[in-house]
């Protein structure tokens, strides 16, 4: 459990949290988690295992389909709108 203004605990609960997902990880799941910059890390690491909510499930679906690079513009502005996930991406414009 995160902690306020601790933020030396936080940060060893928060590597506590990745070790543990990554021990659901599979090989070829791993392979593709060591590519992920550690920022993104977690909310791909609970999609794969099935602990992520439907919106960070979309987000990370969403992070790796533009290569976990200059993710907000990328996704915000993505025009496949042949994929379902399209109406529900994160980082769209406000209309």
């Amino acid at each position: 459990m995160l902690v306020r203004g601790n933020s030396e605990e936080n940060r060893l609960v928060a590597q506590r949290s990745r070790d543990d997902a990554r021990k659901s990880l599979d090989a070829k799941q791993e392979i593709i988690a060591s590519g992920i910059p550690s920022r993104n890390l977690m909310v791909f690491m609970k999609a794969v295992i099935g602990e992520a909510t439907p919106r960070q499930a979309i987000k990370a679906k969403c992070q790796s389909c533009v290569g976990w690079e200059n993710i907000s513009d990328q996704v915000g502005n993505c025009e496949n709108t042949e994929c379902p996930l399209h109406p529900y991406r994160p980082y769209k414009p406000k209309a």
